[in-house]
């Protein structure tokens, strides 16, 4: 929406709003002036049928009565008319007194200064609301031509004064080159012929200074350019070591697994996420069975080989959110996010079968690992945890698998764990 939409959708709206109120106000006042008439037409007719009338009541001429009140109703004025006795008993009645748009007024029927009866008579109001409501039209119709006629003017306005200007101005600046900006044409001495004034000086001072930037870079050109190269070639040395570092602080060069250090910061968000947030999050410790055999009987260079193909076949199982670190020489740890006691299990045993699956060959021997996994899962029955007490668990399901065979899944919520209420340095 350009900027000649916008000032006349304001415009639009103030006068609409602006003329509403106005009109509002006229048609409350022309209201009240027909009512007060209406109110003084039939207090006036009221009396005046009530004088009429005060001999046929005393004389008790029910025929008279009768047709003074049929051929009142049948005005346009009178809805209905009723004549009562003292007793309020009716002595003549025309039209009907339920019609909504009827005004009764009451009148007493005197003769002599004595009430010898009662006058009810109801104005028609129809009339009154038609000529309102053609008022309303009228006013209307009237308001909408003002609001169309000033909108079309200041739209004249607008397109000569003030978007031609911009559209002008936009023209050139969008056509000029970024490196040597057009003077703007000064036309008048308002706003905008200040506008164009000031961007002048500002075009002048640019061209001054581009000048001498060109001047100092035809000069200096030489050393700008080694400059750049030496910067250039320091941004890369620092950004090898950036990566050399996270390497060493976050992977494990030989299984490009996570680092311990790396381990012991996300350990204790898994705590804080779980004490705080209730999110369940399992810890799953991993033994390499029988590793140093391998070791002694291979070699450390076949054990090397193994501690890549596993953590290679950990990985493979391992789902998005999983994280798997090398927290010693044959241990590994999977921290689950998101995860339960009963899905940390299944994972835990599809590591195990996935490790199952491997053979190493060296020469005409193989080498088949197994591990052994301890898993633990916080928050554990819904009480606060610590990091020590959640390693805990894990390890010592770790070790329960270790005593009972080896090659198997233990979560330590088949042991006996009791809690650790104090912070230590870290996992053991």
């Amino acid at each position: 929406m350009g900027i000649r939409q916008k000032i006349l959708l304001i415009l639009a709206c103030v006068l609409i709003v602006s003329l509403t109120i106005h009109g509002w106000l006229i048609l409350d006042e022309q209201r009240r002036e027909e009512l007060v008439e209406l109110e003084r037409r039939g207090s006036d007719i009221a009396h005046f049928l009530a004088k009429a009338v005060a001999y046929s009541v005393i004389g008790y001429d029910y025929h008279t009565l009768q047709r003074l009140m049929n051929e009142i109703v049948a005005t346009e004025t009178v809805n209905f008319a009723r004549v009562a006795n003292p007793a309020d008993k009716t002595m003549a009645e025309a039209g009907n007194a339920r019609d909504p748009q009827t005004r009764m007024f009451e009148q007493p029927i005197r003769l002599k200064g004595e009430v010898i009866g009662h006058l009810q008579l109801g104005m028609n109001t129809r009339p009154l609301n038609q000529r309102l409501e053609a008022h309303h039209l009228t006013l209307f119709s009237r308001q909408l031509l003002i609001i169309v006629l000033i909108i079309v003017g200041e739209l004249i306005v607008l397109s000569w004064f003030i978007v031609r200007p911009v559209r002008r101005m936009t023209r050139i600046l969008k056509d000029c080159d970024a490196n040597d900006p057009p003077r703007l044409p000064v036309t008048s001495q308002d706003e905008f012929g200040q506008l164009a004034i000031h961007f002048n000086h500002l075009v002048d001072r640019l061209r001054t200074v581009n000048r001498e930037l060109q001047r100092n870079v035809h000069t200096h050109g030489e050393e700008l350019d080694l400059s750049r190269r030496q910067l250039r070639e320091q941004s890369e040395e620092l950004r090898r070591i950036q990566e050399a570092l996270h390497r060493l602080t976050r992977m494990d060069d030989l299984t490009r697994a996570h680092t311990r250090r790396y381990f012991n910061e996300r350990i204790e968000d898994a705590v804080k996420a779980a004490n705080e947030e209730g999110e369940p999050v399992s810890l799953l410790l991993i033994d390499i069975d029988h590793l140093k055999i391998v070791n002694d009987v291979h070699g450390h260079h076949v054990g090397d080989r193994l501690l890549r193909t596993l953590a290679g076949a950990i990985l493979s199982v391992l789902r998005e959110n999983d994280q798997l670190f090398r927290i010693s020489g044959g241990e590994f740890a999977v921290l689950a996010w998101h995860t339960g006691a009963e899905t940390a299990t299944w994972l835990a045993e599809q590591i195990r079968l996935a490790v199952a699956q491997l053979e190493l060959e060296r020469g005409d021997k193989r080498v088949c690992p197994t591990v052994s996994i301890g898993v633990a899962t916080i928050p554990d029955r819904g009480r606060e945890t610590n990091r020590d007490y959640f390693y805990l668990c894990a390890d010592q399901a770790l070790y329960h698998a270790k005593r009972h065979g080896r090659d198997r899944v233990v979560h330590c919520h088949d042991l006996n764990i009791e809690p650790i209420t104090k912070l230590t340095d870290g996992p053991a």
